[in-house]
């Protein structure tokens, strides 16, 4: 696991960006990998930040890392997939 070789070569990683922005499929077996890694993170040392840069264009990204931040959302971040609120202007057109 990626998190027991950081931890073992004594680096002070802290910060990690998985950019997924060009990935069009994760299956379910890699998917349960970072599940279990970022529960595992999240136990160990509550400083970790993991950052996911997606791609709203890309389907599966929001629901499926959407799902990933539930797991640990004080240290689990998603770029690029925010939902975007609508705004004043858009109220007043009935959108």
């Amino acid at each position: 696991m990626p998190h027991d070789y950081v931890i073992g070569s004594g680096d002070l990683l802290q910060i990690f960006v998985f950019d997924v922005q060009e990935l069009q499929f994760l299956n379910s077996s890699c998917f349960k990998l970072f599940i279990n890694w970022i529960a595992k993170v999240a136990r160990a040392d509550p400083n970790y930040r993991i950052t996911f840069v997606g791609n709203p264009a890309v389907g599966w990204q929001k629901r499926s890392l959407g799902a990933l931040r539930c797991v640990a959302e004080q240290i689990v971040n998603l770029k690029g997939l925010e939902t975007q609120r609508p705004g004043p202007a858009d109220r007043s057109r009935g959108d």
